[in-house]
């Protein structure tokens, strides 16, 4: 399956890096400002969408690109590092069946909401290393790199889209 469609094209070139998650168990709250459908226009001219839907009260099911048969879908959950709160993907199939096949299926992501616009930045493995073999090395290698400017890659910005 190419490892989940080369994890959505590798969520814009970045690819899903790390094989541990950050927390075994979601234990915050959901951010009630992210639900909803979320759409960005490409340098082609096409538009891009991401759905965010609540599965109960700490965990989301997202799909990225939404409403495409290359669609892609994770559980995520909020995650708090230090003094910041990530938001904890993890991918586990495709709208057309496949499963992922190596342990490569966990992406960490910097999130701002504020009036209508989401934006999103994936941790940065140039800065924080993908193979980090256990949770508690990647929270330090985290915490280790706040200060780092390139911490995580450029915003990937959505627009609300309202119907």
């Amino acid at each position: 399956m190419k490892t989940i469609a080369l994890c959505i094209l590798g969520l814009v070139l970045a690819g899903c890096e790390y094989t541990v998650p950050l927390a075994a168990t979601p234990e915050l709250k959901l951010d009630p400002a992210v639900v909803g459908v979320w759409q960005r226009d490409l340098a082609d001219g096409k538009k891009e969408r991401l759905l965010v839907l609540p599965l109960g009260e700490t965990e989301y099911l997202v799909s990225f690109p939404a409403e495409s048969a290359d669609a892609m879908f994770a559980r995520a959950c909020l995650v708090k590092v230090g003094e910041q709160t990530l938001v904890q993907l993890r991918w586990f199939g495709t709208a057309r069946g496949n499963l992922p096949e190596d342990g490569r299926v966990y992406q960490y992501v910097a999130y701002s909401a504020t009036e209508g616009t989401l934006s999103l930045q994936l941790l940065n493995s140039d800065v924080v290393p993908k193979d980090i073999p256990t949770t508690e090395g990647l929270l330090q290698a985290i915490a280790a790199s706040t200060e780092h400017p390139d911490l995580f890659r450029e915003p990937m910005m959505f627009q609300q889209v309202k119907e």
